[in-house]
């Protein structure tokens, strides 16, 4: 099997019957250390242009998160880990030119997000606008034009607190929003 997709996918399916049988023995903390591997793999599938992949190993750690909220001590760390998994989803689809596709996974994303960052301001803030700047990101793919604004008013916000540690990010959601509003009044013949 000298194949690097059948490694990958022989791969993953001796892993999944490893957690399978974790499962039957009620092993939690082993599950969710797996899936961490797993999410690992998923984001070097996506380096090395493995899409199809990747986009299935993320929706098995998607699988294996949202299986894992009702027994965790900490639920709001595993919502957490399945909206940045999702965002992984999403991300594999718009490689596999399914755009569309993987806004509906941003836009889960952002909605768990967001009632985190409701409840925990100071720990999802910074998450919250960088999904938001992906959705933009996917809006403007899929040829919808919106701009990145509430992604650029949160970065604000956190570059307000600490601007060495944020500036970067805020750059970019500016950015996106210039690029948005650009391609909006192109699409839409506006002067400049």
């Amino acid at each position: 099997m000298s194949n690097p997709a059948e490694q990958t996918e022989d791969a993953i399916w001796k892993t999944m019957e490893i957690l399978h049988v974790l499962r039957m023995r009620d092993s939690s903390a082993l599950v969710m250390l797996i899936a961490g591997d797993l999410e690992d793999l998923s984001i070097q599938l996506l380096d090395l242009g493995m899409y199809e992949d990747a986009h299935q190993t993320y929706m098995q750690v998607v699988q294996i998160y949202r299986g894992s909220i009702a027994n965790e001590i900490r639920p709001v760390i595993i919502e957490a880990m399945v909206a940045r998994a999702l965002i992984g989803v999403s991300m594999s689809l718009h490689h596999l030119g399914s755009s569309r596709d993987g806004l509906e996974h941003i836009r889960e994303a952002s909605s768990i997000f967001r009632c985190l960052e409701d409840a925990h301001p100071a720990a999802f803030q910074h998450e919250l606008a960088l999904t938001l700047n992906n959705m933009a990101n996917h809006l403007r793919d899929s040829g919808l034009y919106t701009a990145a604004n509430e992604a650029v008013e949160l970065r604000r916000q956190l570059a307000i607190k600490s601007l060495d540690a944020h500036k970067a990010n805020l750059t970019a959601s500016l950015l996106n929003a210039t690029v948005n509003s650009l391609q909006w009044k192109m699409k839409h013949c506006l002067p400049w």
